[in-house]
């Protein structure tokens, strides 16, 4: 290894590969895009809406992602407010997504917006029920492909057997089918951490929002969100 070092920052060259840490207050900062590292997503849930109509406003959730390499990234989640007006009307977890768009107008039916954020990103075209293109290039992908009768989602998304230990039965999903790549949320105080291996560059995401759904009976609800 060869290190080079200034007053202002060290460049380090590792199996020929540069990165640069510059250090402008005493600390160093490590500028690791290049590794698809360092990349982060946050948004900040405030309140939550009930089917019912039920407005929690004392709801309060995190939802946290670092790049931990080319294609993954560590999520964290957590809840801190209104869990027990949450369990009261969705006695299930809850399903979460990427939604390709940020809040619009909200509405007294839609007081937090959750429902102007459009569908599941997809850019991939794994074509779930709720893609962003599900009514339209899904569907002229291949007759039936969100058919049971050909390759349903549920067949795809969290089973394909795939050879790459990169990604363990994540890569038949949508980028933004969180919960189908990684799990459910728990509707309970304190961090939840989650691990995905089938997402692209973290930076994709800064104009789009988290959505968290109920998942007591059919998990369509959208019961909080936030942009990114």
């Amino acid at each position: 290894m060869k290190l080079l070092s200034k007053n202002t920052g060290m460049l380090k060259i590792l199996g020929g590969l540069a990165l640069l840490v510059a250090s402008t207050d005493g600390k160093p900062r490590q500028l690791m895009k290049t590794m698809g590292m360092g990349r982060r997503l946050s948004a900040n849930i405030k309140g939550a809406y009930t089917e019912s109509g039920e407005n929690i406003e004392n709801f309060r959730a995190s939802v946290r992602a670092v790049e931990t390499g080319p294609g993954k990234a560590k999520w964290t989640v957590e809840i801190t407010g209104g869990v027990e007006e949450v369990k009261a009307a969705c006695p299930g977890n809850l399903n979460w997504h990427i939604h390709v768009k940020q809040i619009g107008t909200k509405s007294d039916t839609d007081p937090y917006g959750c429902y102007t954020t459009g569908g599941h990103w997809d850019s991939g075209f794994a074509c779930g029920g709720a893609s962003q293109w599900a009514t339209t290039t899904c569907k002229s992908l291949e007759v039936g492909y969100q058919d049971a009768g050909f390759s349903p989602y549920s067949a795809r998304c969290g089973t394909s057997p795939s050879s790459s230990p990169s990604f363990p039965k994540q890569d038949g999903c949508e980028y933004g089918d969180l919960s189908e790549k990684m799990g459910k949320i728990e509707v309970r105080k304190g961090k939840q951490t989650f691990d995905d291996t089938f997402i692209q560059p973290l930076d994709t995401y800064t104009e789009t929002s988290v959505v968290l759904h109920c998942c007591d009976t059919n998990c369509k609800w959208r019961l909080a969100c936030a942009d990114f």
